[in-house]
């Protein structure tokens, strides 16, 4: 089973926040979570801070919650991501936010999967292609492929055509289909590297696509994934 989940619609805090009690999400039926902070907006002086963190009990009682993972302190409008794995039951937010009359405009959807055996999947993300466009250039929001069912991706890239002095390609992924939610994955390729290349990722969101730069001439290249639900 899978499912995407808002935690929290879109909200404005100005101070130390706790999700109420009747607002926590029941998460048992899930072992893998991936989660995602949109900070929208965020204003204040003196660095304005924003530490969101995911909290889980075992039951519905505020003095059972405690701390499980927290997302990297955003001081900028952007997304954070942030895996977990094994929550108890119940699962809310709290953040932190610091700074001189702080405000900040946020919202959380999790990702989750129960990690059970299903099947595996091969896609061509991207079939050989020629960049249109200037550098950094994005995979179109429809062409973006649904990865809600399955948890681990291996992505090979080849490369037809480099690029004339660099070039990275990076996945993105994101909890909902908007060109606002996306955001980067941790490991990239390297364009400028005739080589085959492959990456392993696992606990991505639920839809995935490519962004690449570049410097010089435009690169061809091609993206293909294999996905598995385990």
């Amino acid at each position: 089973m899978e499912d995407v989940i808002r935690l929290q619609p879109s909200t404005t805090i100005t101070a130390a926040f706790t999700q109420k009690l009747e607002f926590a999400v029941d998460l048992s039926e899930f072992k893998y979570v991936t989660g995602e902070v949109r900070l929208v907006a965020l204003s204040g002086t003196a660095t304005p801070t924003l530490t969101v963190t995911i909290e889980h009990a075992p039951v519905l009682e505020d003095s059972a919650f405690e701390a499980a993972g927290s997302f990297t302190a955003q001081t900028a409008v952007g997304n954070v991501a942030l895996v977990l794995s094994n929550l108890s039951r119940f699962v809310r937010w709290s953040a932190t936010l610091t700074g001189t009359t702080p405000s900040a405009t946020l919202v959380i959807d999790l990702v989750g999967r129960s990690g059970e055996a299903g099947g595996s999947l091969f896609i061509p993300l991207q079939q050989p292609m020629l960049l249109v466009g200037t550098s950094p250039v994005v995979q179109r929001i429809d062409a973006a492929i649904d990865m809600l069912a399955y948890r681990t991706l291996t992505v090979q890239v080849r490369k037809i055509v480099l690029p004339g002095t660099s070039g990275t390609l990076t996945l993105q992924h994101a909890p909902v289909l908007d060109e606002a939610a996306f955001v980067d994955a941790a490991t990239t390729f390297d364009l400028h590297n005739a080589a085959l290349e492959t990456h392993t990722y696992t606990d991505l969101m639920r839809y995935v696509r490519w962004k690449v730069t570049y410097v010089g001439s435009v690169p061809t290249f091609e993206v293909n994934v294999t996905a598995r639900s385990v």
